[in-house]
C-alpha cells in the first residue's frame, strides 16, 4: 500500500548513477523515513512530511508517489494477453489508484496553497482534476520485456487498460498526471511525479554546468562549518560553490582574484 492510516505515505525518488547512497543518508536524516531502501537508480521511503520538506532533498533528480513496486513481470509476447496481465500486475486494484489520486491532489494542494493567490486558478484545476484526471503514461524498460516489447507499445497497452481499469482519460499533452511505469528483469515499479520539474532544477543556477546533485554531494563531503572558506580554482560557472552556499544565510564568493 502507497499510504497508511497514521498519515504516511510511500515515496521514491530517482537518483544518478552511484548518488544512492547520499540519498539514503538525506531521506533518513532530513526526513525521518521509514521502510528506506533502494534499488539502482532508486530511493524508496515512506514518511510524513510535507512537499516542501520532500522538495528539500538535494541528492534526488526527480520525487514521485508511489503507486507500486513488485518483482518482475514476464509479459507474454502476444498483446491481448500481455493487457491481461497489465491489468493484474501492473494496473491491479482501483482502490490503490483513488487513493494514490487522494493523496497527490492534497499534496498539490498543498503546495499551490502555500503559492498565494496566483494559484487559485491552479488549485480549482487540479482539485477538478482529482476528480475527473487525464493521464499519461511513460514507460521505460530493459531486459527480457524490451526484448519484446518498446516502451510506445508498452505505453500504449498499460494507457488502454488505465483507461478501461479505472475510467480516466488518456491526454498527452497536457495530463493532470503522468503515470510512470519502470519494468525489468528485476523490479516493476509504478508512480506518480508530484513536480513537474525536477528536484535536481534549481532556481539559483542560471547556467549549465556541473550536474546540481553531483556539486551538493562534493560540497557536502567537505563537512562545512560557519566561517568556512571554500577554494575552487577551476570553479566555471560556480555551481560547486553554489551549492555549498545554498541554505547559508550569510556568505560571499570572490571569483577571479575579485
Amino acid at each position: 500500500m502507497m499510504s497508511d492510516g497514521d498519515g504516511s505515505a510511500r515515496f521514491y525518488c530517482t537518483a544518478g548513477a552511484g548518488m544512492e547512497a547520499f540519498l539514503l543518508d538525506e531521506v533518513k536524516h532530513k526526513l525521518n523515513a521509514t521502510e528506506v531502501e533502494h534499488i539502482p537508480g532508486r530511493v524508496f521511503f515512506r514518511c510524513h512530511s510535507n512537499l516542501h520538506d520532500l522538495m528539500r532533498l538535494k541528492s534526488a533528480e526527480r520525487l514521485f508517489l508511489l503507486l507500486r513496486k513488485a518483482p518482475p513481470t514476464s509479459l507474454p509476447t502476444n498483446p491481448a494477453t500481455a493487457a491481461s496481465v497489465i491489468q493484474q500486475r501492473i494496473v491491479g486494484s482501483p482502490d490503490v489508484w483513488s487513493g494514490a489520486l487522494s493523496t497527490w491532489s492534497s499534496l498539490r494542494a498543498e503546495l499551490s496553497r502555500s503559492g498565494g493567490r496566483g494559484q487559485k486558478r491552479k488549485r480549482e484545476e487540479e482539485e477538478d482534476g482529482s476528480k475527473h484526471p487525464t493521464f499519461r503514461v511513460s514507460c521505460r524498460c530493459s531486459g527480457a520485456i524490451a526484448r519484446s516489447y518498446n516502451s510506445q507499445n508498452l505505453n500504449r497497452i498499460i494507457g488502454m487498460t488505465i483507461n478501461r481499469q479505472l475510467g480516466w482519460k488518456a491526454d498527452l499533452r497536457d495530463p493532470t498526471v503522468e503515470v510512470n511505469v519502470y519494468l525489468s528483469d528485476d523490479h516493476s515499479v509504478v508512480g506518480i511525479p508530484l513536480l513537474r520539474q525536477p528536484l535536481a532544477s534549481r532556481t539559483y543556477l542560471k547556467h549549465t554546468g556541473l550536474r546540481s546533485t553531483i556539486s551538493w554531494a562534493m560540497a557536502s563531503l567537505c563537512n562545512l562549518q560557519e566561517a568556512s572558506v571554500i577554494l575552487d580554482p577551476m570553479c566555471g560557472v560556480g555551481t560547486i560553490l553554489l551549492e555549498a552556499c545554498a541554505g547559508v544565510s550569510e556568505w560571499c564568493v570572490y571569483r577571479d582574484g575579485q
